[in-house]
């Protein structure tokens, strides 16, 4: 029907009409063959624009203009049914705007429309566009209105008695209007801003406000007056003595604390946090009686935050702190990040005074953070806090739940401000750990903390499958002195183990039992240094030819030059325990490997 009605050669002819009456032809042929699913525009019907637009948003404005004109004259259809249609048409022509800025265009123009829909005034037509946005553009959007808005603001106070400009502040003001009535009906989260510009702009009144956007509305009250007399809370929060004052000026300072950060005021933050810590070093705030009773209201529910996980955590004089500063921790941690070197050590100020709830945000930002340079900074805050960063390492390692490398971050600030052998206790469920990078920094812990068990920790990761773990666990070993006689025993029974036929594996063993000489010259003191002469010359003797059954195979599985790095380990050893069989030995190798006379002249002098 739709082709054969625009097909229809009586346009063409006289009896259609003067120019322009084509459309009205046509128009009328599809409103008569039910037609409401197709809008057909024709030159006649197109809006005058006061503006211009982009060509998708002329294009709705236009065919929304043409639809609501046309569809009160469909036969048959309820007012209900019209309105549903109404609203359907609206979608239909919005959804291929997609893009806030175009909708917001289409938004505050569409009050042309009422010009050619004698049926519908403009704000009819503003609250059905308004009723048919999603839910995800409909603040995206605006945020678009609200530059109208300030924008036309700036043309009143320029030009105060021009109509024009009245008239579209007007309908800027009642587009606002209708979207927070929608905000507020359908409860969007994140709206508290948007309500509270229109409240400040005089587009909604306060008692149309939500109680959660009252309640900030009060707050920002609050700041404003904290901000413009602090010097007065600073004195009333030194003279304190009643708890009662103390929980009022707890509550304010945690309310204003919200407002001054969502301003990126640092500065009035530093000031209340060093303010509170010298107030709560002190009674009343630094009482059993204030800290009971340190509750946090959230809508309907109260929080009773003395009995919280993070209250018990902290350092009794720490608590109100974080009772105050708690809500802006995630703020604080994305300021840092996107902050500059002035911000940044404002923040640093701030997480020094917040104590050890300033270390569990640093710990944060040291796990979270996506910047190198914000992760390094907190490592090194996080070694200057002592005690509370001790507290925060022991309770990471002891949470399971943190990702490894979370958990080797706890390790490292461990092992730099602990030195207590009971701290191990937290680390040693990570010895057999699947990442050998945890592996690795379990092996640095021990030697900072020494737990009686370390030795043979070590010596156990000499087998590690982990090429890594096994050069640590030999740098480690060379950390403890004097090693044990039971430690020395095992490192003699591992150079001595036959050697596997299996190339890669033989290179492994060769390569350990280089490690455990070098280990052993290393040492300031040998225990049983006969025995570790003999074990040591039992070794090497058969590279120069002295024993074939051992090094034979060696060359024949490994390669030769695995005898000169091996001579090279040997020789300082040999030379620091200085028996008479080394020295001769000394003496025969110098002649059958003349590259090492160098290093042989050194040992047979130490010799």
């Amino acid at each position: 029907d739709f082709i054969d009605i625009m097909s229809d050669p009586k346009v063409d002819t006289q009896d259609a009409g003067e120019a322009g009456e084509a459309g009205n032809y046509l128009t009328s042929a599809l409103i008569a063959h039910n037609i409401s699913e197709i809008s057909a525009i024709f030159i006649d019907d197109m809006v005058k624009l006061e503006t211009v637009l982009p060509w998708r948003v002329e294009m709705a404005i236009h065919r929304l203009a043409k639809d609501l004109k046309i569809l009160p004259m469909f036969k048959g259809v309820s007012s209900e049914s019209v309105k549903n249609l109404k609203l359907q048409t609206v979608k239909d022509i919005i959804r291929p705007l997609k893009f806030p800025q175009y909708l917001n265009d289409f938004l505050v123009n569409c009050y042309l429309i009422a010009k050619y829909v004698d049926t519908m005034r403009p704000e009819d037509i503003e609250e059905m566009i308004v009723a048919a946005f999603s839910l995800d553009l409909l603040l995206p959007t605006a945020q678009f209105t609200f530059k109208e808005l300030d924008a036309l603001n700036q043309l009143k106070s320029e030009k105060p008695d021009n109509a024009q400009i009245q008239r579209r502040l007007a309908g800027i003001q009642r587009i606002l209007k209708l979207i927070a009535r929608r905000v507020v009906n359908e409860n969007i989260s994140g709206a508290r801003r948007f309500l509270q510009d229109l409240h400040n702009n005089h587009i909604i009144t306060f008692d149309e406000l939500p109680a959660e956007v009252q309640y900030f509305i009060h707050s920002d009250k609050m700041a404003e007056d904290v901000r413009n007399h602090f010097a007065k809370y600073e004195d009333a929060l030194g003279h304190l003595k009643d708890p009662e004052a103390a929980l009022v000026y707890l509550q304010c300072f945690r309310r204003v604390a919200v407002v001054f950060a969502e301003s990126d005021r640092w500065d009035m933050i530093s000031r209340m946090a060093e303010t509170l810590k010298a107030a709560c070093s002190r009674k009343p705030l630094n009482s059993e009686n204030v800290h009971s009773r340190l509750k946090i209201t959230r809508k309907e529910e109260i929080e009773d935050f003395s009995g919280s996980s993070l209250f018990q955590s902290l350092l009794p004089d720490d608590r109100p702190m974080s009772f105050v500063f708690k809500d802006i921790a995630d703020p604080m941690i994305l300021a840092y990040g996107s902050g500059d070197a002035h911000q940044r050590r404002i923040l640093d100020h701030i997480m020094d005074d917040l104590g050890s709830f300033g270390t569990i945000i640093l710990g944060r930002m040291l796990t979270d953070s996506p910047d190198r340079e914000v992760r390094k900074q907190s490592f090194e805050s996080l070694v200057k806090k002592g005690i509370s960063a001790r507290n925060w390492a022991i309770a990471t390692l002891d949470d399971p739940n943190h990702p490894w490398f979370v958990h080797r971050n706890a390790m490292m600030i461990l092992g730099k401000i602990s030195h207590e052998e009971d701290d191990f206790a937290c680390a040693r469920k990570f010895l057999d750990h699947e990442s050998p990078k945890i592996r690795e920094e379990v092996l640095n812990l021990i030697v900072s903390l020494r737990p009686n068990d370390a030795e043979s920790i070590i010596i156990r990761a000499l087998n590690d499958s982990d090429p890594k773990v096994r050069w640590r666990a030999i740098r480690s070993l060379e950390r403890f002195s004097p090693v044990s006689e039971s430690a020395i025993n095992t490192l003699l029974l591992m150079i001595s183990l036959p050697l596997p036929k299996e190339k890669d594996l033989a290179e492994q063993q060769i390569g350990k039992c280089i490690a455990i000489i070098s280990v052993l010259a290393a040492l300031p003191s040998i225990p049983q240094p006969g025995r570790v002469e003999s074990q040591i010359l039992e070794t090497v003797k058969s590279i120069i030819g002295e024993k074939k059954s051992f090094w034979k195979k060696v060359a024949g599985v490994a390669g030769s030059d695995h005898e000169i790095a091996v001579l090279k380990a040997a020789v300082p050893l040999l030379g620091k325990i200085g028996g008479d069989a080394s020295r001769t030995f000394l003496k025969q190798t110098a002649k059958s490997y003349p590259e090492l006379l160098e290093i042989i002249k050194k040992a047979i002098m130490r010799a």
